[in-house]
């Protein structure tokens, strides 16, 4: 079960040093989506959007070449379909190292994608030991946005 906490922003958490902490910034334009930036074995940072509906992490070809550009990519037997049903062409698939903050490297598959944004799955979040953090802002009203977020949180 991902773990997804509301607390105040004020209030530091007692692990708030010790894992990944990912934020939801309601006030962008794209706003819907939680991001994490992950920084690779080859010293490269590259952006994801954390899907914790999905049991793949999947980066498109063209960003596996920024991180790891002499990668050599698996068969995959894996087939992806999006919530259109559309099958996603899938390339191949590879394992990378993944380095947190505190210099620890976890090795991560990923299936690699001709076209697609660069999506974080469950399982890859739950080896990073990452987690979600809704922050509350007493100065603000909570947004009906915000709110339903909250709502399918504690679902």
């Amino acid at each position: 079960m991902p773990k997804c906490n509301l607390i105040d922003s004020h209030i530091p958490t007692a692990d708030e040093n010790s894992r990944p902490n990912y934020t939801l910034p309601t006030t962008e334009p794209n706003g819907q989506f939680v991001f994490a930036t992950l920084r690779f074995e080859s010293g490269v940072e590259h952006r994801f959007i954390m899907d914790t509906g999905s049991s793949e992490s999947i980066p498109p070809k063209s960003a596996l070449a920024a991180i790891c550009p002499n990668v050599v990519l698996a068969p995959t037997s894996v087939h992806i379909h999006g919530v259109t049903g559309r099958q996603l062409q899938l390339l191949g698939e590879t394992t990378l190292c993944v380095h947190s903050e505190s210099g620890m490297s976890t090795p991560i598959r990923f299936l690699v994608s001709a076209h697609s944004p660069s999506i974080l799955g469950l399982p890859a979040l739950r080896l990073l030991q990452g987690s979600i953090t809704l922050h509350t802002n007493n100065d603000m009203p909570i947004t009906p946005h915000l709110l339903n977020l909250i709502v399918q949180c504690v679902r």
